[in-house]
């Protein structure tokens, strides 16, 4: 599996076992040591979101579904351009929960950095919403 894939397959894996309550907060950790200082989010609704908002808002979300209630499926991950230490990479998020299934086409800027998890960070990310 490509390093920019490992990435976001990580950080997902991450999503579903804090929000079913399977993550410590040492786990935890990894979120903030793999979004860069300066991490936005812009959400499918177009919400600027910035780094430390969405590192709590994530934390607050720990154990709002029980175990198995919820899944992330990453698809079709494509690398769009590299530049030295940079990386454009785009895929295909959907979330399986209690409401039913939504999927969000999302683009993130990685840059390398030799302190984070697996060597990127997460510089920006952009998702909008796919139709099912």
């Amino acid at each position: 599996m490509p390093p920019y894939e490992r990435e976001i397959e990580a950080l997902h894996e991450l999503f579903v076992d804090w929000y079913c309550g399977e993550a410590t907060e040492e786990e935890f950790d990894r979120l903030p040591a793999a979004t860069a200082p300066s991490f936005e989010m812009i959400t499918p609704d177009g919400n600027v979101v910035p780094r430390e908002a969405v590192i709590e808002g994530v934390r607050d979300s720990y154990n709002k579904y029980d175990p198995g209630e919820f899944d992330i499926e990453i698809r079709n991950v494509e690398v769009r351009e590299t530049l030295p230490e940079y990386a454009l990479v785009r895929y295909e998020e959907w979330q399986d929960g209690p409401d039913g299934e939504t999927g969000r086409l999302s683009t993130v800027l990685f840059r390398e950095d030799g302190d984070a998890p697996l060597g990127l960070v997460w510089v920006e990310l952009q998702e909008t919403w796919l139709e099912r």
